[in-house]
């Protein structure tokens, strides 16, 4: 509440809503596909991300993006239920990004709930 305020203040209001808007799709209360174009390149901005492309191994997508120190890490952290794609979790080590993860040429890859990295093609 406090955030909200001082960017409020700072900011204007539609600062402070375009700020939650991204902090509700990067934090897992609002699907990444329902921002606006301005909440898009707000992300897009401030966000972490790393380029990625089509038919990656999601093991190979998470040490890329610094989710994962190796491959073995990431193979843990899959078999553990701690990876998502856009909020759907990843349960094959074996699983490769598509276009359907990609959407728009976005993706929002997830360790845990609190950690997220976007992804481009």
């Amino acid at each position: 509440m406090l955030a909200r305020l001082v960017t409020e203040i700072v900011h204007g209001k539609e600062a402070a809503e375009r700020s939650i808007a991204v902090s509700e799709a990067l934090f897992g209360e609002r699907p990444l596909a329902s921002l606006t174009p301005a909440e898009v390149e707000i992300v897009k901005r401030d966000a972490p991300s790393a380029t990625v492309t089509f038919d990656m191994p999601v093991v190979d997508a998470l040490v890329q993006t610094g989710l994962a120190a190796s491959k073995s890490e990431a193979r843990r952290l899959i078999e553990g239920n701690g990876i998502s794609i856009n909020d759907e979790r990843i349960q094959n080590v074996d699983a490769s990004l598509s276009p359907e993860h990609l959407d728009g040429g976005l993706a929002l890859l997830k360790r845990g709930r609190q950690v997220a990295v976007l992804m481009r093609s």
